[in-house]
């Protein structure tokens, strides 16, 4: 029932972005051209509307594929707003790009010059007011219980127990742990923070079942990474949303940053000062340094060898 409410989710979204987008390309026209904004050429008069609206399906339609093409319907119930206004934003420059390549070959249309900045400029302003709205409607209705997604921790432990921890803090996500997964024997029966530990990783297919489990976070301590594989291959034949939460609190550092090496990503915990300009900026200074303490000690170390 909530994967059908997904998909409908989905369809509404991308109904809706693509109706503004619809609507921005329609409101564009009418203040270039019917507000008095911006003077028109007496000698090229006003063009035609239907100009314009004869290239309304198309611009629509290389929209949905950019929008799609950049994760604008992808599940966010733990992303946040700066993450999807960011997509938004790829959305509709890698359309306004592959329409204005489209537009150079169709010489047949000439549109003003000013009239596409208007549709630049209104396209992600409605398509981010509209998401925003959404956004608030569905998180108020999450706090009230609807709209709610149950969902399964796999690691009782520490990085679990905040994640719990977390979740319930943010009800607008709209997820709402049922049970933990743990492996250690000391772990089953418990309670933690109200939620049971109900088995081991070998019951999770049969606990999916049983609680009609949507999603499912795996929150393993550094020491027990061995059970990742098994766990996630377990996890690939069933029809849930899996989510990994990395143990990375115990040896994080102030300097800690991720690089993406030919799509291998590397976590960098430390990384040595001395490289680069810096490098040749303390060879300098030792060099100043060295000849500061040669120039002030030479003299008494000429006379104490020379009375030697």
């Amino acid at each position: 029932m909530i994967k059908k409410h997904g998909h409908l989710a989905v369809t509404l979204m991308m109904t809706s972005d693509l109706a503004l987008t619809a609507f921005g390309w329609v409101a564009a026209y009418w203040l270039r051209f019917s507000t008095g904004l911006f003077p028109v050429d007496p000698t090229k008069g006003m063009p035609e509307f239907a100009a314009y609206l004869k290239i309304l399906p198309a611009a629509v339609l290389i929209s949905l594929v950019a929008y799609r093409a950049c994760g604008l319907y992808r599940p966010r119930r733990t992303g946040r707003i700066g993450e999807e206004v960011f997509d938004i934003l790829k959305g509709c420059i890698l359309a306004w790009v592959i329409l204005l390549a489209a537009l150079s070959f169709y010489r047949s249309f000439q549109y003003s010059r000013l009239f596409m900045p208007i549709y630049f400029s209104l396209n992600p302003l409605l398509i981010v007011f509209s998401r925003t709205i959404a956004r608030a409607i569905l998180h108020r209705l999450r706090q009230r219980g609807v709209n709610q997604r149950s969902s399964m921790i796999v690691g009782s432990g520490r990085i679990g127990q905040e994640l719990l921890e977390k979740l319930n803090r943010n009800p607008w996500t709209g997820i709402r742990v049922t049970c933990f997964v743990d492996d250690r024997p000391e772990r089953a029966g418990r309670t933690i923070q109200g939620v049971p530990v109900a088995g081991s990783h070998e019951d999770i297919s049969r606990l999916i079942a049983e609680q009609q489990i949507d999603s499912v976070f795996v929150a393993l301590p550094f020491d027990r990474q061995d059970l990742l594989s098994p766990i996630t291959q377990a996890l690939s034949r069933e029809m849930v949303d899996l989510r990994i939460v990395p143990d990375v609190r115990s040896w994080m550092t102030l300097n800690m940053a991720i690089s993406d090496f030919d799509g291998v990503p590397i976590l960098s915990l430390q990384e040595s000062p001395i490289f680069g300009w810096r490098a040749v900026a303390k060879r300098a200074l030792d060099i100043v340094f060295a000849l500061m303490a040669l120039t002030i000690c030479g003299l008494p170390m000429l006379l104490i060898a020379a009375f030697i």
